[in-house]
């Protein structure tokens, strides 16, 4: 049935051609305008094999060298093929570790903006203390001080993705420094806003897709501007809207979130 479905998709479609896996993939998932990818692109022989040992449905596109596996959930998105080459408790903890590395990335900062601006009472008034000493100098709206930051973190990344060979890292890292050490010592960002968005950009390198990367940057900024409008409740709000429409999301007619939800026999 799930041959079928993917094969029909894919005849049924108006395009005159497909380039690479990306292109067919968005001919054949579920939900077009979903942040979160319902396929597993790979280029690895060893993972595609692994698609069809478990079940799954591989698509190859003629001329590319990537390939499609589905029905996949959003486990798999944090699953390596390496992790089937090691023994079962060091690809259980690594799993668990990138999951971690998911939840600081996506909610890390909104959690930073609402404590600080609805609910100080969660912090020891030492530490408020110390973050509104460092915070009173600096000129611009702690809102528009965190997305500017998150945003320059995204920048330099990319930046050091389409740089050429080692000047890519170099890159990184030099522009990490230069640009994060300036901007405190004009007081333009405070210090602990910078480890705030130094931790989540790191917990959102441990997401091991890049397309499923991308689409949690867009959910943390949703996130941000929840916790600097609303506070801690109106990103539980967020939360709640978000999980219900991921439930309700498909991979070829399968569950994107089994086996967590919904409930079945198999």
């Amino acid at each position: 049935a799930m041959i079928a479905r993917i094969r029909r998709r894919i005849e049924c479609c108006s395009y005159d051609f497909a380039l690479t896996t990306g292109e067919v993939e968005q001919l054949v998932e579920d939900h077009p305008l979903a942040l979160i990818p319902q396929c597993v692109r790979t280029e690895r022989p060893d993972r595609a094999v692994s698609f069809l040992a478990e079940g799954q449905i591989v698509v190859l596109t003629d001329g590319s060298p990537a390939a499609l596996g589905a029905p996949a959930t959003i486990f798999h998105q944090l699953h390596t093929p390496d992790d089937a080459s090691m023994r079962w408790q060091y690809g259980t903890f690594l799993r668990l570790v990138r999951l971690l590395g998911m939840l600081i990335h996506v909610f890390l900062p909104g959690l930073y903006l609402s404590v600080l601006r609805f609910h100080q009472e969660l912090l020891s008034p030492m530490l408020l203390t110390s973050v509104y000493e460092t915070s009173a100098r600096v000129p611009i709206p702690i809102y528009l001080e965190a997305l500017l930051m998150t945003l320059a973190f995204d920048l330099i990344n990319e930046a050091g993705l389409r740089a050429p060979g080692a000047m890519g890292n170099a890159l990184g890292i030099v522009s990490g420094l230069i640009l994060g050490q300036s901007a405190v010592s004009a007081d333009i960002v405070s210090p602990l806003l910078l480890i705030v968005v130094a931790a989540s950009g790191l917990g959102g390198f441990c997401v091991p897709g890049y397309a499923m990367s991308i689409g949690l940057k867009i959910v943390q900024l949703m996130f941000l501007t929840a916790g600097a409008t609303g506070g801690l409740y109106a990103m539980l709000l967020l939360l709640m809207v978000l999980s219900c429409a991921l439930f309700a999301m498909r991979s070829v007619g399968s569950p994107l979130t089994a086996p967590l939800a919904p409930r079945r026999r198999a």
